[in-house]
């Protein structure tokens, strides 16, 4: 069940490579003067906001099992002095399934609000007795990634190692979030995009295919989506090549609406259960502690 739950919540990491890079910053307030940083591109978005709020339903072949959140701050934060979204993501289950396997998952992101890049990564994972607390440090300067792991007697963060990572790379939560600001106009059916990314310890390259649009029911009523589908290897969970399918809206807002994965044994489903947009930027960046006093007593 641990395992279910968390590939379920990761059929939405699916980045793939965004519009064309424009020189602007017209989403920031006048009061924060960022000048641009040749270290990083500047990716011009106007998908999502602070204060954006999606609810999911899980379900195991229709059966309900867990229920997902992802909100974003309706602050911004300055981290490696660079002003930041703060995406955070819980998960658990739910009913009876939450008597058998009680799953608390949080997982956070800090997304560079000019390049939509991840700034800091962290995941707090509480699965029945089993329990992890990582942090990543993003530097896109070096393209390097720094992985601290919590130590579960002191309550301290150490055992740091470093990952050499390709540039722009992306983390499980960034990458979904980019997904969501590409400029599907330009796109024809069965093109292909590839896009690195990290986790744990692991470079990987998702390939993601573009297939059409569609009408589907969902919570939120009738809604055109545009329907893709990652390739995924033959890992002993999912079946080899097209196994996942996802449902993205075709409006301003890109909503995710429906992924679904045929399992080896089973499918499992993610539905829009709510969802609540955000507001333009207008608030200045709230600065953010140094980041041991920030992670120790929120993560």
């Amino acid at each position: 069940m641990r395992r279910l739950f968390f590939i379920v919540f990761c059929m939405w990491t699916l980045p793939v490579w965004g519009r064309p890079f424009q020189d602007s910053l017209q989403a920031w307030p006048a009061e924060l003067d960022y000048s641009v940083d040749s270290t990083y591109r500047c990716h011009d978005q106007q998908i999502f906001f602070p204060g954006e709020v999606m609810e999911y339903q899980l379900f195991f072949s229709f059966i309900k099992v867990g229920e997902a959140t992802m909100k974003i701050d309706r602050s911004l934060y300055e981290v490696s002095s660079r002003p930041c979204y703060y995406v955070k993501v819980d998960g658990k289950t739910t009913g009876f399934f939450s008597t058998i396997a009680k799953i608390r998952n949080t997982w956070g992101s800090f997304i560079d609000t000019v390049s939509i890049v991840p700034q800091l990564f962290y995941r707090n994972i509480r699965e029945m007795k089993y329990r992890k607390k990582e942090i990543y440090l993003f530097d896109h300067k070096y393209d390097t990634v720094y992985v601290e792991h919590r130590d579960k007697k002191s309550g301290k963060y150490r055992k740091t190692t470093s990952f050499r990572v390709p540039n722009n790379v992306q983390d499980m939560i960034s990458g979904f979030y980019y997904l969501r600001t590409l400029d599907f106009d330009t796109i024809r059916s069965g093109d292909v995009f590839t896009v690195p990314g990290f986790y744990k310890d692991s470079v990987y390259n998702l390939h993601v295919k573009y297939l059409r649009r569609e009408i589907i029911n969902t919570k939120l009523g009738k809604r055109v989506a545009l329907v893709m589908q990652p390739f995924m290897p033959d890992n002993g969970v999912f079946n080899k090549g097209s196994s996942i399918t996802a449902w993205i809206s075709d409006d301003d807002y890109r909503i995710p609406l429906k992924v679904k994965a045929n399992l080896k044994v089973g499918a499992g489903i993610v539905e829009i259960k709510r969802y609540i947009p955000g507001r333009t930027l207008r608030d200045k960046v709230k600065d953010l502690p140094p980041l041991r006093s920030f992670v120790r007593p929120r993560f």
